[in-house]
């Protein structure tokens, strides 16, 4: 998913993987600039971090704009 979700008029590319930390899942936000994606700044997150039950979800799984 793309979006510029933090309102800096540089998007953020958000990539899941529903298989990561024993298929709990977990989204990592990548940052663009001038020159396209970097790795330079990005971040990971997983469903507990954001409150959610933390066994087996598969976060990440699907991601709608």
């Amino acid at each position: 998913m793309i979006a510029d979700t933090d309102k800096n008029s540089s998007p953020e590319v958000y990539v899941g993987g529903n298989g990561e930390d024993g298929y709990k899942g977990r989204v990592w936000k990548l940052q663009t600039g001038p020159t396209g994606l970097t790795g330079t700044g990005a971040t990971s997150f997983h469903l507990g971090t954001l409150g959610g039950p933390t066994g087996s979800a598969n976060f990440g799984y699907r991601m709608v704009a």
